[in-house]
């Protein structure tokens, strides 16, 4: 698939693309004579062409590439500004039929090439709408008489958010900021497969008390035991204060989290037994299971009746949540600042 962008037409012919539009039709210019069939000038050799046949198929042969599946743009359609865009349902044909566009340098009209459209995909928005990727904000601004846009995610996922109007800006939230902090929620599932790949097993374990260690009012991490029987379903012990550090307000409270190295999903019942025996071994106040793998609706819903059960909480720290966490609380350990 690819994303084709038609610059904006003469001042008299937008009315008339864009009515066209509307009837399932995109068109292009540069097809003033009326043997500017690129379907009949593409068959003919260089010399067989006269000036303008010459002319016209040099600015329009591209119409032949584009494909069913495609989507075309016109670019300050029907208003400056504004786009109108549509995907393809029909290959290149041209318009027989004359048209008064262009009456100052032609008798035959103009704006006959022709693309067929879906018209249930048809969308004008404004291009420098929130919902736009900036990227392709940009690349609608006038660049040639037509280009591509290379990134059709980005302008598939544009139209998206337009005809949802997914992008709500709030307080400080920058259109720029909103689709960057996009972005960066697309890495962190890269970011936690790395994460696993570089500490597989107990690596994991110390590599995550050397986070919490970072996190604050965290006061002590312990590295507990080397296996289940010896360390309780406690991999790390927790203390952290709480409250107000004056006179007798603040009080420690201990977390144990139970560290798995894993891949693909997690749905392993053994991990909430095992953190429910240590929340119990070691007094504490609560329990975190955390995993690089990414926990399936089942596993949640058993530790939520776990939790109920024994009257504590057990939180979990999965999949891209990882990610979140160790950026959030160790990025001195991952970058140079």
């Amino acid at each position: 698939m690819q994303v084709w962008v038609f610059n904006s037409p003469d001042e008299k012919a937008t009315d008339f693309i864009y009515s066209s539009l509307l009837k399932g039709f995109s068109r292009f210019g540069w097809s003033y004579i009326d043997t500017a069939d690129l379907n009949i000038l593409e068959r003919k050799r260089w010399e067989e062409l006269n000036d303008d046949e010459t002319e016209c198929y040099r600015k329009t042969s591209f119409l032949l590439n584009i494909e069913i599946g495609d989507w075309i743009v016109h670019v300050n359609i029907p208003e400056w500004g504004k786009c109108t865009a549509a995907q393809v349902i029909s290959t290149y044909e041209f318009d027989k039929e004359h048209n008064s566009i262009g009456i100052d340098y032609t008798n035959f009209g103009d704006y006959r090439h022709l693309i067929k459209i879906d018209v249930n995909t048809l969308i004008t928005f404004d291009r420098n709408n929130h919902n736009v990727l900036p990227y392709v904000s940009r690349r609608l601004k006038l660049q040639g008489h037509y280009w591509t846009i290379k990134k059709t995610d980005d302008f598939l996922q544009s139209i998206n958010n337009l005809k949802s109007n997914a992008v709500n800006l709030e307080g400080n939230i920058t259109h720029g900021l909103y689709h960057l902090r996009n972005d960066i929620r697309k890495s962190l599932k890269d970011i936690s497969r790395m994460i696993q790949e570089n500490h597989p097993g107990k690596q994991l374990e110390e590599f995550i008390a050397l986070i919490f260690e970072r996190v604050p009012n965290v006061v002590d991490v312990k590295r507990n035991g080397s296996g289940w029987g010896t360390d309780y379903g406690a991999d790390l012990i927790i203390t952290y204060n709480t409250g107000i550090p004056i006179l007798d307000f603040q009080t420690s409270e201990i977390i144990v989290v139970q560290v798995k190295s894993f891949t693909g999903l997690h749905d392993d019942i053994n991990t909430i037994e095992q953190i429910a025996t240590a929340i119990d071994k070691y007094n504490a106040k609560s329990g975190i299971i955390f995993t690089t793998a990414v926990v399936t609706d089942s596993f949640i819903a058993k530790v939520n009746d776990k939790s109920k059960s024994i009257g504590k909480a057990i939180g979990i720290i999965s999949g891209d949540d990882v990610a979140s966490f160790v950026l959030k609380y160790g990025s001195d350990l991952l970058f140079d600042i």
